[in-house]
């Protein structure tokens, strides 16, 4: 079947007629749809009458959908009016659909307002969505004016906006220019925000002032710090003082300091002590805060003991304890156990942050020697932090393990704080062990949270004792039947 497929699809140019005729016999698959098609395609521009009634004739569905689509296709190559009228003409369905489909996509290729203006009389208003949004698909390649004069003949919604991201990321790709002059007559909304969304790349690439010029004055919206991102990873490398000082033109606030913190960072990988000293002349406050974490984080991937050093020559404070645990933070992700031994060199704010900083990595690393790292601390609130992160993680991959330390920890908040993340932590592997364990919190409302979690996931698992167990828990009567009805 497939060699006289082949041989078929090859000789369909000079001999249309006979190609269609090997076809008889054959048991084609939608495998073979293409071939049928090209064979089809080249029958309808020399008998497109002929070829349209042979495809009708072929018996598998599929193979005869796609038959009818080609034919139609290549009648329309020579006649496409004709050719729209018989495929308007066919049974509703899939079939008439992919036809439909087909036969615009040919006609745009020789007259695309002549093919977009019939899709826009076509009655069936699915059809017509359906056929205007492939379409302009491919129009936004080849023609985007054309595809956006037509955008309204598309309905609002999802779809739309989809094509308006395909248009801009194409347009801007080819006539950045063009492109923004569209975009800025888009009415304010998701309309022009998914357009900045998605020329944002290109835009600040390529006229990185003129973006930073319009993103001043976007009302907030997350394509609008997308945009303020864009532009400051590629001011930087171009005129780092020029970006600061757009910067303080910003508005205070998150998307100043993200502009602020990126900068910085794309600066601290090439030249971390002027970064430093960038991030240093700020105004004291949480902005600059933020920097110094920015700063010391991206030096620290390349020379954490340098960045450790600097970070611990800041003045005391917010900022140097924030950036003393991103460095330590990066180094816990490829030595746990010197970034920990470190962080017990600390005390007051560094110490607490270190802590928080490293025992996430610590415990994915090597959750037995962080366990025990974390006993060493004296009760209180770092002992605490540290024990509600570790449960975090430990859990997930020893819980036997996990849940014998964990009854080691002296009664309390900071045992009730590690337990309700122990039993978050196996709420999906193990609702049962969690449901043990969260009935041994103290506090009552974080006990109550706890169980719901457990209830929740143990119901749903279909285990057979899990509704007779909360039945038979103790628990006042409201809190049982609360529970139950989670499920």
């Amino acid at each position: 079947t497939r060699a006289t497929l082949a041989l078929a699809a090859a000789t369909a140019q000079d001999d249309p007629v006979a190609a269609v005729a090997s076809l008889t016999g054959l048991k084609l698959t939608t495998q073979d749809t293409w071939r049928v098609g090209q064979i089809f395609n080249e029958y309808a521009q020399r008998d497109p009458a002929a070829a349209l009634a042979a495809a009708r004739g072929l018996p598998g569905l599929a193979e005869r959908n796609h038959a009818v689509a080609s034919a139609l296709a290549g009648w329309a190559l020579t006649d496409p009016r004709a050719a729209a009228e018989q495929a308007i003409a066919l049974p509703g369905g899939t079939g008439r659909a992919e036809a439909v489909r087909t036969l615009a996509a040919n006609w745009a290729d020789q007259d695309p307002q002549a093919a977009l203006d019939w899709i826009r009389g076509l009655d069936n208003t699915a059809l017509r969505a359906e056929t205007m949004q492939g379409l302009m698909w491919n129009l936004s390649n080849r023609d985007p004016a054309l595809a956006a004069e037509h955008l309204a003949d598309l309905p609002a919604g999802q779809s739309r906006l989809n094509m308006i991201e395909q248009l801009a990321s194409s347009w801007a790709g080819s006539d950045l220019e063009s492109a923004l002059a569209w975009m800025k007559q888009l009415p304010e909304g998701a309309e022009r925000n998914a357009a900045i969304g998605r020329m944002s790349d290109q835009w600040a690439n390529g006229d990185v002032q003129g973006a930073a010029a319009f993103a001043r004055d976007l009302p907030a919206s997350a394509e609008r710090n997308s945009l303020l991102t864009q532009i400051a990873s590629a001011w930087s490398y171009r005129d780092h003082a020029a970006a600061m000082e757009y910067a303080e033109s910003l508005p205070d606030g998150a998307p100043r300091q993200q502009f602020v913190r990126t900068l910085l960072g794309n600066l601290a990988a090439r030249d971390p002590q002027a970064a430093g000293t960038s991030a240093m002349a700020l105004p004291e406050g949480p902005a600059r805060d933020a920097a110094l974490r920015s700063v010391a984080g991206s030096w620290a991937s390349s020379d954490p003991d340098s960045a450790l050093a600097w970070a611990r020559g800041l003045p005391a404070g917010d900022g140097r304890a924030g950036a003393v645990a991103d460095v330590l933070g990066r180094w816990a992700s490829s030595s746990p156990q010197e970034a920990a031994q470190y962080v017990a060199t600390l005390s007051g704010p560094e110490l607490e942050r270190g802590v928080r900083s490293v025992v996430g990595s610590m415990a994915g690393a090597d959750p037995a020697y962080t366990a025990e790292w974390v006993g060493r601390f004296p009760q209180g609130q770092v002992r605490d932090d540290a024990a509600q992160s570790l449960m975090q993680n430990w859990p997930r991959n020893d819980p036997q393990a996990a849940a014998q330390w964990l009854g080691s920890m002296q009664v309390g908040e900071g045992r009730d704080r590690a337990v309700a993340a122990f039993v978050g932590s196996v709420e999906s592997s193990d609702p049962a062990l969690g449901w043990t364990w969260a009935m041994s919190i103290g506090d009552g409302t974080r006990r109550s949270d706890a169980l719901e979690q457990a209830a929740r996931n143990w119901l749903q698992s279909g285990a057979a004792n899990a509704r007779t167990t909360i039945e038979s828990s103790g628990l006042p009567p409201e809190v049982v039947q609360r529970l139950l009805r989670g499920n």
